[in-house]
Formats: structure tokens, C-alpha cells, sequence
């Protein structure tokens, strides 16, 4: 079956998923640090932390990933596996810390506590690269002239710091973009671009927003308003629990999904019903393969026809929505199908 799913909460949820990153320079205020783990391939976790007591940054990690790998022979954590990902080779874990722009590669993660950070990075980085000086840690300097963005790319890593030449950017609306030979890319806007600076293995992947700053701070507002009608509401749907979790920063707001999305299916429940279930269950960070006794993935698989088609009750077949959240939620899970 052709996976080609056009469905308005799968765009909410991108189009909201940007919010963490509106202003990917100014970090948290006092008390609050980013948290991030780039892989090889993708983002594997981003979160904003409210710090409330001396928490180091590898115990946090350990709660974070009950399946990290560390190794200890070093006579300091050696992070050997994190959040799924293990790196072989040439690659390896590495980390940097942020504090008011000043970037700091020498302290371990058993000494560095969070509240003495903006912002943690961890990232797989191939020592070999960039003539064996690993990955370039990015500077994003940002300059506005009318509807023109210049974007300057600066990097340091074990060989020394400056302009980073030649970067891949990609730029949502316009397409694929390189900085010239001193680290530069310019652009016109469009609208809200989503920015992806450097990847594995030149440079840390860092991800920026970029629009006029009027229509950031109407976006802003909108999130904002969104955010405080649904948090005065004690249960989620599986509609809203997604796309909570699109507009989420913080462990305490991803804990409240947890919380309110607390809904079960009879056995009346049809293909659509389902497909939503198995969404909310992983926007709450539960298990859509065991919650209530029940392996809903399975269930759903389950119900896949020989044509392709997803059937409980006798209307599914005729309901693209049906059959398009069917696909997603599979997918999103996981699963094994046809």
C-alpha cells in the first residue's frame, strides 16, 4: 500500500513541533536548561528541564535513558550508547556544554551539573573528520536586513575555530544551501523557515527558525493560547494529545499528557478509533503494545485485509481518513505490516 498520508493532525503536529525552536539563541531563563542528543542520522532527543536541586547531567541521562551504555574503565563516564544509538568505528558520544555563549568541551558529565548549563548537546561525532579534528560545534550568528536573512556559520572543534565553508543547509520553501568560503548563506523569507545547519559528520546538527519577528510573536501568542484552554481541561482526546505534544518543550508538559490521556476502546470501536488510540497512547509515552491488557498495534495489524484495506466494522474500507490514520499509526509505532 502506497504510504502517501495527507491528514490535518499530522500537519498540526509538524507545524506546532517548531515551537521549541523559535528562538534558538536565547535559552532558558535561570532555572531551565535545553537538553539534546543529535544521532547520525536525526534529532534523537530535545527536551527543555526546569532544574530544581544539584542534578549532574549523566544521572539525568541515566533517567532519561534507563538503556544508556556507559562505560566506567575511563575514570569518567564514557557514554557508549544513548537513546537507541551505538556508535561504532570512528564514532563515538560526545558532549558540550553552553553557559551565556560560551561554549565548554572539558567537563565530564559526572561533574557538570545542570543549573551550570543553557543548554547540553550530546552528539555522535567521527574523529576522523574534518582532518581528524571531529565535528565543528556551531556558532550561529543571525543578520535581518528587510526581508533578507544572513546566516554565519562559525565552528570550533580540536583543531581550532572559524568559518565553517561549504556547510549544507537546507531551508524549508527554498530547498538545499551551502555557506561560501567564509561561512555564509543568504536567503530571502518566505514565511517560517525551518533551518537545518551542518549534519554527521562535519557539523553538529543544529535546527533554527527564522521569519519576520511579527508573525513569530502572532505564533507565539496562538501556541500560548492553545496551551492554557487545554491545560484547563482534566482529560485529552487522542485528537489533542498529539498535538499537545507537537507544542511541548518540557518534561512537565510531556508528563501531562501522560497524565490526561487515559482513554480505552470497547469492542465497538472501528478502524478510526484504533488508529487514534495507538497515536494518543505514544504522544503519553505509553505502550500502544501493552496498555489495558491489550496489544492495540496488533490488533490494528490484525485487521488489514488482503487487498491492503483496513476492516473492524463494515464502513471502514470507505473512509480514506480511516485508512490514511490506520497507516500513520502503524507507522509510528513501528509495526510490521503489508
Amino acid at each position: 500500500m502506497k504510504k502517501r498520508i495527507w491528514i490535518s493532525i499530522l500537519s498540526i503536529a509538524i507545524l506546532f513541533n517548531l515551537f521549541s525552536f523559535l528562538q534558538p539563541d536565547v535559552y532558558a531563563q535561570s532555572n531551565k536548561v535545553k537538553i539534546r542528543a543529535e544521532g547520525k542520522e536525526k534529532t534523537l532527543y530535545q527536551r527543555t528541564v526546569t532544574v530544581t536541586d544539584d542534578v549532574y547531567c549523566i544521572d539525568y541521562l541515566k533517567d532519561a535513558d534507563p538503556e544508556i551504555g556507559v562505560d566506567d574503565s575511563w575514570g569518567s563516564p564514557f557514554i557508549t550508547k544513548l537513546f537507541g544509538e551505538e556508535p561504532s568505528g570512528t564514532d563515538s558520544w560526545m558532549y558540550y556544554f553552553v553557559k551565556d555563549d560560551i561554549i565548554d568541551t572539558d567537563k565530564t558529565v559526572d561533574t557538570f551539573r545542570l543549573r551550570d548549563a543553557d543548554e547540553i548537546v550530546l552528539y555522535v561525532s567521527d574523529y576522523k573528520a574534518n582532518d581528524e579534528g571531529g565535528a565543528f560545534i556551531p556558532t550561529i550568528d543571525i543578520e535581518k536586513k528587510g526581508e533578507t536573512v544572513t546566516l554565519s556559520v562559525y565552528g570550533q572543534n580540536w583543531n581550532g575555530s572559524g568559518p565553517c565553508a561549504n556547510i549544507p543547509i537546507r531551508i524549508s520553501y527554498i530547498g538545499s544551501e551551502h555557506t561560501d568560503g567564509d561561512g555564509k548563506c543568504e536567503f530571502d523569507i518566505r514565511g517560517i523557515h525551518k533551518v537545518q545547519i551542518g549534519d554527521y559528520p562535519e557539523l553538529v546538527r543544529k535546527t533554527i527558525y527564522v521569519s519576520d519577528d511579527e508573525i513569530l510573536q502572532k505564533v507565539e501568542t496562538a501556541i500560548r493560547d492553545v496551551k492554557e484552554h487545554y491545560d484547563s481541561l482534566s482529560a485529552w482526546s487522542a485528537w489533542v494529545a498529539p498535538a499537545y505534544y507537537g507544542i511541548s518543550t518540557t518534561d512537565e508538559e510531556f508528563l501531562d499528557i501522560h497524565k490526561k490521556y487515559n482513554h480505552s476502546l470497547d469492542e465497538n470501536a472501528d478502524v478510526n478509533q484504533y488508529a487514534h488510540h495507538i497515536t494518543g497512547l505514544l504522544a503519553a509515552g505509553k505502550d500502544p503494545r501493552d496498555t489495558d491488557g491489550k496489544d492495540y498495534v496488533q490488533i490494528l495489524t490484525g485487521l488489514q485485509q488482503q487487498d491492503g484495506k483496513f476492516l473492524k466494522n463494515e464502513a471502514d474500507p470507505f473512509f480514506v481518513t480511516y485508512q490514511s490514520f490506520a497507516v500513520l499509526a502503524l507507522d509510528l509505532a513501528g509495526a510490521d505490516y503489508n
